[in-house]
């Protein structure tokens, strides 16, 4: 314990780095099974889908809101007037989590390739440096650079890859019945891979942002059409709809915690 404990002070002071993961007293055998573990596909897998569904849209204000598939589409279609609508919402319409046409991925496509290009800079710049990094994974001290501001970066870069919990944002058609009908949200990536070192902590969701929509709300008879679909004298005719704002809620933050017992 006491030798584990001096390699981590000789590292802090030697590269200038500080973390939790490097001062863990526990052999470096558990922190190359976390480190070198194959990463998983970026994308929306089942489960990411499912803990999406998690996150539940609900009125603003006195108005139920009822799940998609317990309301037939109403007779009346919505009215769409941009100008009328954006005035409605004010400002709660955010550029960055809604859009009233279908967005383009030519932002995405360009945010990509610049990241490619980034990474393959890094990959040129820093082969000397992960080699270092192996070293001092490996307990190998005598084999680290001393004083190499490019090998400190490098662990920084090593440390913040394996343990931050980031989110794959992708755009949501909501339907014609929401306006903007384009919604921005997000799962957490690396679900299915470890962010600690040791591991054994995963991403999971942590915070939710609400933002605010309008929904295309119908009632018949004074009540709505979720009381009075069933009845024997229902007419999609007499229904009256007008836009309500409702409160959508989108996920904003991942964090590194241990996995619930029920979910083991």
């Amino acid at each position: 314990m006491r030798k584990q404990r001096s390699r981590c002070v000789y590292v802090a002071e030697r590269f200038g780095v500080c973390s939790f993961f490097l001062c863990v007293p526990l052999p470096l055998s558990l922190l190359l099974a976390g480190v070198f573990q194959a990463q998983g596909a970026v994308g929306l897998n089942s489960d990411q889908k499912a803990a999406s569904k998690l996150l539940r849209p609900r009125p603003e204000e006195r108005y139920h809101f009822p799940q998609a598939l317990d309301i037939p589409t109403p007779h009346r279609m919505p009215e769409v007037d941009v100008e009328t609508l954006l005035n409605i919402l004010g400002d709660d319409f955010q550029p960055k989590y809604m859009s009233i046409t279908n967005p383009n991925d030519d932002e995405l496509k360009l945010s990509n390739s610049t990241k490619r290009h980034r990474q393959h800079k890094q990959r040129k710049n820093s082969a000397s440096s992960r080699e270092s990094l192996k070293a001092l994974l490996s307990g190998r001290l005598s084999e680290v650079p001393r004083g190499q501001p490019e090998f400190r970066r490098t662990l920084r870069r090593f440390l913040r890859k394996h343990t931050e919990c980031r989110i794959a944002r992708y755009w949501h058609d909501l339907g014609d019945r929401y306006f903007p009908r384009y919604v921005r949200e997000g799962t957490c990536q690396q679900t299915h891979v470890s962010c600690s070192i040791p591991p054994g902590m995963l991403c999971q969701p942590h915070k939710q942002k609400e933002i605010k929509l309008l929904w295309w709300h119908c009632t018949t008879g004074g009540y709505s059409t979720r009381t009075q679909v069933n009845q024997p004298h229902y007419n999609l005719e007499r229904q009256k709809c007008r836009w309500i704002k409702m409160i959508y809620p989108v996920l904003s933050e991942c964090t590194c915690k241990c996995k619930a017992e029920d979910e083991s």
